[in-house]
């Protein structure tokens, strides 16, 4: 399971990475993960994830670097909400529908 911890999504960056991915001419994105235990936590590229999702590329994730402990991983890496599963939550309607 990919998670992560990061809710919060600058927009204006997010539609720079859809320029971005758009001028590329890109059919699919890879995104870094560490691997902590059975998780894999997403470590950059959040505002790239949710691009790719909008123009409905494919998503890959890769593990860039050796195993890590657990608790101390779950600590250094979070971010603004709880920790989340990434392939199957939305960040941005969690931002956009908890606004109003």
């Amino acid at each position: 399971m990919i998670i992560s911890s990061q809710g919060y999504l600058n927009f204006n960056i997010v539609n720079e990475k859809i320029k971005e991915l758009t001028s590329e001419g890109a059919t699919e994105i890879t995104l870094p993960t560490i691997k902590v235990g059975e998780y894999h936590i997403l470590i950059d590229g959040h505002h790239a994830l949710e691009a790719a999702r909008e123009l409905h590329l494919k998503i890959n994730f890769e593990d860039i670097d050796e195993e890590y402990d657990l608790d101390t991983s779950l600590i250094s890496h979070y971010m603004d909400r709880d920790y989340y599963n990434v392939e199957t939550s939305k960040p941005a309607e969690y931002i956009f529908y908890s606004v109003f």
